[in-house]
């Protein structure tokens, strides 16, 4: 399942970079073909970054991705489709992003509370260890321990 969810974090990079690139043949969204690709390509760039977090991948990593992904590439393309120029303070901010992102990857744990935490409010709610009663009879049972 995560494997599917990164896939789809990628994917979703990857529209986030084409979405820049055709805003910026919109020429400010006034050129109507173009305003109507950029739309779309915008909507699948944000669909594919909600699928990678409904499947299990924490949304601070998964949007860091996601951007990061959509920033690079948009230098990358600029640099390849617009002639931009690549300079060393662009290529070390870049850099510094991609650092970011590779970060952030690594650091991310598979523990069920990081599991959690990545879930919507209701889930976390049905989870037997974090429900009040649970979380009650366990103090009550730390508690009694102690004047054992």
């Amino acid at each position: 399942m995560i494997d599917r969810a990164w896939t789809a974090i990628l994917l979703g990079g990857c529209f986030e970079t084409a979405w820049a690139m055709t805003m910026k043949q919109s020429e400010g969204f006034t050129v109507l073909p173009w305003t109507l690709v950029t739309l779309f390509l915008l909507g699948c760039s944000t669909v594919l970054l909600d699928q990678g977090m409904k499947r299990g991948i924490p949304i601070g990593t998964g949007y860091s991705v996601w951007v990061g992904i959509g920033a690079v590439g948009s230098i990358v393309m600029g640099i390849i489709v617009y002639h931009e120029s690549l300079t060393a303070v662009r290529l070390f901010f870049a850099t510094l992003v991609v650092a970011g992102v590779v970060g952030l990857e690594t650091s991310q744990t598979n523990t069920e509370k990081d599991k959690l935490a990545s879930q919507p409010a209701a889930v976390v709610a049905q989870h037997p260890a974090l429900t009040p009663v649970s979380l009650e009879k366990k103090n009550e049972e730390e508690e009694s321990e102690k004047n054992n």
